[in-house]
């Protein structure tokens, strides 16, 4: 069996996100099973189909690193011995101790199922703060009641609209698994959990537990004055500032 090494580039670079690095724990290492490679963090997990008929796991931090260490337009291929598996490339290999985990990817369809698909965008990712006391400030509000996508970190607000629905709650996805051009599709939850589909990865992820600010409060009602500028020329005046 032969797998592409910059197919496994592209899947462990989104993976890693729900991987332990706690090498002790069951949950640090890299699954393949039922023609898709998945990892579990205890609570949330992601997974990529790939043509592979495989059943073994590894170590994802060791698998990682002989991965990143090859030319993308190379195979590797996966040989077994007892408790250990061989990856070969063509100039390199490694063998690598796998065993039997009672440890599986579910596709779940939770209560809350959205029609549609729901654009993050660079501008909603930026302002999504890092490493905040505040739990929920790390994540991403997608407000059903009013149709909105809302992040800030303290110093900007950042407020889109969404894909009307007749949900009227609010959940907050944790940055981590997010990207700027991610678009969830598939997307269904609870209020726990919520599961989506991002550029071919699918995502089981625990939401975060706790209560956005009350932004509606922070953005005027009405304006004295309504100002029309160009937003080219406004960018390019800025960066001029900067400089």
């Amino acid at each position: 069996m032969n797998i592409n090494v910059a197919t496994l580039k592209r899947a462990l670079k989104e993976l890693k996100k729900t991987t332990l690095k706690d090498s002790s724990s069951d949950f640090s290492r890299c699954f393949f099973s039922e023609g898709r490679i998945f990892t579990k963090d205890g609570l949330s997990s992601s997974s990529m189909m790939i043509e592979c008929d495989l059943e073994f796991n590894v170590n994802f931090i060791e698998f990682n690193n002989f991965i990143n260490s090859l030319d993308s337009k190379e195979n590797v291929s996966f040989s077994f011995e007892n408790d250990v598996v061989n990856i070969k490339s063509l100039n390199s290999e490694i063998n690598m101790d796998h065993c039997v985990l009672d440890i599986t990817f579910e596709t779940t369809t939770y209560e809350n199922v959205i029609e549609g698909e729901i654009t993050i965008g660079n501008d909603v990712f930026d302002s999504i703060d890092k490493n905040n006391p505040k739990l929920e400030l790390n994540g991403l509000l997608l407000d059903f009641k009013a149709n909105n996508i809302v992040s800030t970190n303290t110093k900007v607000l950042t407020i889109k609209p969404m894909l009307e629905t007749e949900l009227e709650v609010k959940i907050i996805i944790p940055k981590y698994v997010l990207n700027k051009n991610s678009t969830l599709k598939n997307v269904s939850f609870d209020g726990r959990f919520i599961t989506f589909t991002d550029s071919n990865i699918e995502r089981n992820v625990a939401l975060i537990d706790g209560r956005f600010p009350e932004y509606h409060r922070i953005v005027p009602k009405s304006f004295r004055r309504d100002i029309k500028i160009n937003g080219n020329e406004l960018k390019q005046k800025l960066k001029k500032m900067v400089i």
